[in-house]
């Protein structure tokens, strides 16, 4: 995995260096009959628990969606994000942190981390003209540097106008929906205090089949076994 996709320099003209915190990309070349798909997530969790975090996380023969998912957002509309009281209200009970804190389980019991964006989906049955989607900083990360969400776009800035998050949709061959987030590293860094920063990323390699065709000899067992799997960790 490129660095320049994880930890780019620059985003067009605002400057970095940033960090990918969210993306969920899925490609398919119907000529060869082949797909995949990656997943990433960055996640601060406390510097004592990284390596058991780590360990979890390459243990498991398919990591799932535990590692990945985010909070999200139906009912509210874009413009009203971060500031909106609906924006990443808590259940009954429970408070902000505790949309955003995951529990994860190791060897020696399950440990916990914070995620850093959360999710905007606008149900595409409400509206056929407005298909908008993409995922932004959490409440928590935007209350902290009191950022601001752009007119008509995902992207938030500081009080200063200094660029803070970037939202991006996936390039070309990628699935049209398909949505990237990067944070200004530096916020990152001074948001985290003294937890460890690591980015949890995987997803699967996929030969397409046309019914009844299934999956026989050894691309089966590559199924059954999940060496069709990949994964990455990165700590920044």
């Amino acid at each position: 995995m490129p660095d320049e996709f994880l930890t780019p320099p620059i985003l067009g003209d605002d400057a970095g260096p940033w960090i990918l915190v969210h993306a969920e990309m899925e490609a398919s070349d119907i000529a060869t009959g082949r797909s995949t798909y990656g997943l990433f997530n960055t996640v601060l969790v406390d510097k004592a628990d990284l390596s058991r975090l780590i360990e979890a996380f390459n243990a498991l023969p398919h990591p799932g969606r535990d590692p990945i998912d985010v909070p999200g957002d139906y009912y509210i509309f874009a413009g009203e994000i971060p500031w909106h009281h609906r924006f990443a209200a808590p259940e009954s009970g429970l408070g902000v942190d505790d949309i955003y804190m995951e529990e994860f389980g190791a060897r020696e019991g399950t440990l916990q981390f914070e995620r850093l964006s959360h999710s905007f989906i606008w149900e595409n049955y409400h509206s056929h003209e407005n298909q908008a989607n993409g995922y932004v900083p959490s409440r928590l990360f935007s209350d902290r540097f009191d950022l601001r969400s752009i007119p008509a776009g995902f992207d938030h800035v500081e009080p200063s106008g200094a660029s803070a998050a970037r939202c991006f949709s996936a390039p070309i061959g990628f699935k049209p929906d398909d949505e990237i987030l990067y944070l200004r590293d530096d916020l990152v860094r001074q948001y985290a205090g003294d937890r460890a920063i690591v980015t949890l990323a995987f997803g699967e390699r996929r030969t397409q089949f046309t019914w009844p065709e299934r999956p026989v000899g050894s691309i089966k067992r590559a199924y059954i076994d999940h060496e069709n799997v990949w994964r990455l960790v990165k700590v920044h």
